[in-house]
């Protein structure tokens, strides 16, 4: 059986059906609009102290959430001083809120809050930290954020639970000096918003910016009526009392026609303070050759060599498609199995026998 590199392929290219955060160094292939779009909110985001909500939307399988781990690792250098936050929608709508919650804290880590607040320590005086987090947050939970800077490990175990589980008892509150714990979905969020606006922040020598990604947002589709008016309120109070300096991308996958549905679900208020929207359109046959191309030229061994599907052969292989399946997730699913049934059957190269044999094989299409 030839191996990869007797066909003058690195890898698959396009054995990656589906998008892993466990991978760095994405490469990103076609939808070059679409990657310029996103670009510019991330560099305006760096440039400028901005807020921006962007709407990403398209089909299923579109590259969305590919979209989110390409920039989320682009820009993990610490250099760049901008925190990113990933995120699902909650599958249980009535738990949204401390779902969120925990899902952000966990995505931060207790350890990097703690040093983030002990940072801005260092750099503000206690009285003028307070004043800048009482204004998101309310006074009491403004303490309870500074105090998770502590160097003390015991209060850090407690501030610890404090967040996750909220089980301190009367006496361990009063002796961190707290008075009032996280029960609602109300204390929820103004705490989130002080806690976030930490990362999120332009004040005198103390710089950053906070980037969040909803993924998935259509799963909200399915809430009952007061659970999805209740996330949009969420994601409202979120974005308009969180420091400046804040870039949130909402991910939905939607057909075509269906921009009412996503007003809809948001609301009228939160639909009001999008800043862009970005859509990912259906690919016709030249975007689906641009993308499909792209990926095979990145993993060609030898670049002086042809790679081993022609220019003819790789618009024929793609031309089998049904013109709705043309998103990066058919396509890769497609390719992959051209390129094993080359493996298999001991070829180097891609003709119209092989195109033949390789249709006659397939039951789906």
């Amino acid at each position: 059986m030839k191996s990869l590199r007797d066909i003058n392929l690195k890898r698959n290219p396009f054995s990656d059906t589906t998008p892993s955060r466990d991978r760095h160094g994405y490469f990103w292939a076609g939808m070059t609009s679409v990657k310029e779009k996103i670009q510019d909110c991330y560099e305006s985001c760096l440039s400028s102290n901005t807020k921006q909500l962007i709407l990403n939307w398209g089909p299923y399988g579109g590259g969305k959430t590919f979209s989110a781990y390409y920039f989320l690792d682009k820009y993990s250098n610490k250099k760049n001083n901008i925190t990113q936050v990933y995120l699902r929608s909650p599958k249980d709508g009535s738990k949204l809120a401390r779902e969120i919650f925990n899902a952000i804290i966990d995505e931060l880590t207790f350890e990097a809050i703690a040093e983030r607040v002990k940072s801005l320590k260092k750099n503000f005086t206690e009285q003028n930290l307070l004043r800048y987090l009482s204004s998101k947050a309310g006074v009491e939970y403004a303490k309870a954020i500074i105090t998770i800077g502590s160097d003390d490990e015991d209060i850090q175990g407690l501030m610890n639970r404090f967040l996750y589980t909220g089980t301190l008892t009367a006496s361990e509150m009063r002796s961190l000096g707290l008075a009032k714990p996280i029960k609602t979905d109300s204390d929820l969020i103004k705490f989130l918003t002080g806690l976030l606006s930490c990362f999120a922040i332009s004040q005198g020598r103390q710089k950053g910016r906070l980037v969040i990604w909803f993924d998935e947002m259509e799963d909200i589709i399915y809430y009952p009526t007061k659970h999805y008016k209740a996330f949009s309120q969420f994601l409202r109070d979120l974005y308009d009392n969180v420091s400046d300096n804040l870039l949130i991308f909402l991910n939905f996958t939607l057909a075509e026609g269906e921009e009412s549905t996503i007003e809809l679900i948001l609301g009228t208020a939160l639909w009001s303070r999008i800043t862009r929207k970005i859509r990912y359109k259906d690919f016709n046959y030249n975007d689906a050759f641009q993308y499909a191309d792209d990926l095979l030229n990145e993993v060609r061994i030898d670049k002086q060599n042809p790679q081993p599907i022609s220019e003819q052969n790789l618009k024929k292989l793609l031309s089998i498609l049904p013109l709705g399946n043309l998103t990066p997730r058919e396509i890769n699913k497609h390719m992959s199995s051209i390129i094993n049934f080359l493996k298999l059957k001991d070829l180097t190269e891609i003709d119209d026998v092989v195109i033949n044999g390789f249709v006659e094989q397939q039951d789906d299409l």
